[in-house]
């Protein structure tokens, strides 16, 4: 007998019965176990605190001097509560970008404006041809530069 034969033979009978053995043991070695995974808790999370409402004062100024990259003002005319009563007393006389700016700024939207603990301080001027003037350059605490409010005497 040829042992090239009886040799492929045995290769043939060892590689079936190996994948006899694989196929009867192959569920138990490859079987998926049920993972479970841990419900996780709710937890509030307040990481942040919600910045107070600020109360909003415009200032009519006089109409700043100094040039463009340093305006002064050298007093403060009028002060005014809340948007809504500060374009009341002004009326129809400003533009509607002016009231969007001043609004912004009063919601704390602009930058450059002058935000104490609980208010914020905007200020404006009148133009000498009548028209608002909202100049983000001014807006910073004349207080401290020595400006007082001077109420104008009607």
């Amino acid at each position: 007998m040829n042992y090239g034969f009886i040799r492929t033979a045995a290769i043939a009978g060892v590689s079936t019965a190996g994948g006899i053995v694989y196929q009867l043991l192959s569920p138990s070695l490859f079987k998926q176990k049920e993972l479970t995974i841990p419900k996780a808790k709710l937890v509030s999370v307040t990481s942040f605190k919600e910045e107070p409402s600020r109360k909003c004062f415009i200032f009519v100024t006089d109409k700043a001097t100094g040039g463009k990259e340093n305006p002064r003002i050298t007093k403060i005319l009028k002060k005014s509560e809340g948007i809504e009563e500060f374009l009341k007393d002004i009326g129809s006389t400003a533009h509607e970008t002016f009231k969007r700016n001043v609004r912004s700024a009063c919601k704390g939207n602009k930058s450059k404006i002058h935000k104490t603990r609980g208010s914020i301080n905007i200020y404006v001027y009148q133009q000498n041809d009548g028209r608002w003037s909202y100049n983000r350059k001014i807006q910073r605490n004349w207080e401290v530069e020595g400006i007082k409010f001077e109420p104008l005497e009607r």
